[in-house]
């Protein structure tokens, strides 16, 4: 299983297309092995494209409903940005461009010498030096962690943590492809 709040549309029906088409060969290729000529080729290929309608439309239907309870507020990821960078503030403007993903950006952890209370909009919540502090404080909610440069294995510890992970850079992004946290690029 993987979060499809963050995938488009059109790459989830592909999946739903390749996986009935698939299975709808391997079935036919199987009636073939068992020599079964009972079956009618059209009939099968008809429920093929009934099946593919119905499920895309039916997944669709539950984007929709689910966009509808994310505007009200139900739904939702909240987030806990680590990083006062431009990165971080990218991060945060692909969010705010994306309110269909669900998530809630809760405030930001400083990890530069600044000394003001917020970054984008966002409530500066502590420094990085009483991260752990502030997860606790936040550890009953989902979240999406964003870590400025910092030693490669504190940084994993990190991403490994997570339950998503938003990175830009390659070791970053391979760091949570290794410890099995679904990631975006």
């Amino acid at each position: 299983y993987s979060s499809k709040r963050i995938k488009s549309f059109t790459a989830e029906a592909s999946v739903i297309i390749g996986c009935n088409i698939l299975s709808y060969l391997m079935f036919i290729f199987l009636l073939y092995l068992i020599k079964e000529m009972d079956f009618s080729r059209q009939a099968l290929s008809f429920f093929l494209v009934i099946n593919i309608v119905l499920t895309i439309c039916y997944r669709g239907v539950l984007r929709f409903v689910l966009r509808k309870y994310r505007k009200k507020g139900y739904n939702l990821k909240h987030c806990l940005v680590v990083g006062t960078s431009p990165i971080a503030h990218e991060l945060i403007e692909k969010i705010h461009k994306h309110p269909s993903w669900g998530y809630n950006i809760i405030g930001c952890v400083r990890t530069d010498k600044r000394k003001s209370d917020a970054f984008s909009g966002y409530r500066i919540l502590g420094d990085i030096e009483n991260l752990e502090a502030l997860f606790d404080e936040f550890s009953h909610t989902g979240r999406v962690v964003m870590i400025d440069d910092c030693n490669c294995c504190r940084i994993k510890g990190f991403i490994s943590e997570c339950a998503m992970f938003i990175g830009a850079r390659t070791h970053a992004t391979i760091a949570a492809y290794s410890t099995g946290v679904p990631t975006l690029v």
